[in-house]
């Protein structure tokens, strides 16, 4: 069923100025389709993360700039995905857009779409995350682990061995990852996350 967000929907507090001043100018030159019906550009602007959304940590640094400058030559070649009205799987992609519009050099188009009915929003995550990105072990521990913990009903009461199946680390990894996020300080499972060190050294 096609869906139209409309602006009377979008809360142009959450754009800064700078953003809203250059919209005006790239409205004209940027096409976003949601579900094959036309979404106004403010409406994406002022997209939200799902909280699922914000289990996997988005790409940084060199791979970030890469992927930027990918966006800007070559435009929106995957579409960002929703799951209750916020974005599921494309947060990143989503940043970078709105630079790119504030910035004024993005003319191309975006795809956006609703998670079908019935696709289950955690599994779908994990499958497209595991699918696309280079994670080492100890990354998919953290996330596996995060996961268990904060992802509510879809993984409660599944325990570490289940967690190590799923994201192909050992049972180990998935214990220690445990011990890093209950006892170990942001910035140290920051560093873990971003694959800087290894979950058995945290």
């Amino acid at each position: 069923m096609n869906k139209v967000i409309s602006n009377q929907n979008v809360n142009n507090n959450n754009l800064s100025e700078a953003l809203m001043e250059n919209v005006q100018v790239a409205k004209n030159t940027v096409a976003v389709m949601l579900d094959g019906s036309l979404m106004s550009l403010e409406a994406f602007l002022a997209l939200e993360v799902h909280p699922l959304g914000k289990l996997f940590s988005g790409v940084v640094g060199s791979s970030y700039r890469s992927l930027k400058a990918d966006i800007a030559e070559q435009g929106m070649t995957d579409a960002i995905v929703l799951h209750e009205g916020k974005i599921l799987d494309g947060k990143v992609r989503h940043q970078i857009c709105q630079e790119l519009i504030q910035g004024n050099s993005f003319t191309g188009d975006v795809t956006v779409q609703t998670l079908p009915a019935g696709v289950a929003p955690l599994r779908y995550l994990i499958s497209q995350n595991l699918q696309r990105r280079h994670l080492n072990e100890s990354q998919r521990a953290i996330i596996g682990v995060r996961i268990l913990t904060g992802a509510g009903n879809d993984f409660k009461g599944r325990t570490d061995e289940q967690v190590a199946e799923l994201f192909n680390i050992s049972q180990r990894q998935a214990i220690a990852a445990r011990q890093v996020i209950n006892k170990g300080c942001p910035e140290l499972i920051r560093l873990v996350e971003e694959g800087v060190i290894r979950v058995n050294m945290a």
